[in-house]
């Protein structure tokens, strides 16, 4: 079975070895009890709850500013202070019975995290680039301007090649 892989021009450039990635770790680790992965603006985790964990019910979980604990009865699942500041009221979990909890944390703001909790090992998140629609308004035009001014770099080089002109450029 062979990975079929659509090009769009306005979708952000993704490595192939990025299409084969486990979504539930992308930008993000397998800790064993949780999986987090990340985009610049959101938090996934996944807790492994036991089979028997078939109701919302059976759970207590408490997401708060700074912090994060998932408990099924007297068992803690998962307990921390968060790396950064998440908005609590932005954010919730939702229970895929017998399998895990899926918390969906907000980022109080949009940067890239290098672990879930304080004190676990740093994930290895390479520099990745933020699609153009999370950037905010102004850090949007700005790139939009870098990319016009770029693209008329480019059409007024080729203009002058067509005529045969040669022009040394300046190092930036």
């Amino acid at each position: 079975m062979g990975v079929l892989v659509v090009f769009s021009p306005s979708a952000p450039f993704l490595p192939a070895q990025a299409l084969l990635m486990d979504p539930s770790t992308y930008n993000g680790a397998d800790r064993g009890a949780y999986r987090w992965s990340q985009t610049h603006q959101d938090l996934d985790v996944q807790v492994i709850v036991p089979e028997t964990v078939v109701s919302s019910g059976d759970l207590e979980v408490i997401i708060k500013t700074d912090s994060l604990m998932v408990r099924h009865g007297e068992h803690v699942l998962v307990s921390g202070a968060l790396k950064h500041p998440v908005r609590d009221k932005e954010s919730f979990w939702t229970l895929l019975p017998g399998q895990h909890v899926h918390v969906q944390l907000e980022k109080a703001r949009p940067r890239w995290w290098t672990s879930l909790l304080e004190g676990e090992p740093a994930a290895d998140v390479p520099a990745r680039e933020v699609p153009l629609e999370e950037l905010r308004s102004e850090e949007a035009m700005v790139v939009e301007k870098l990319r016009w001014q770029d693209l008329e770099k480019r059409r007024r080089r080729a203009e002058r090649a067509d005529r045969g002109e040669v022009m040394l450029e300046r190092p930036d």
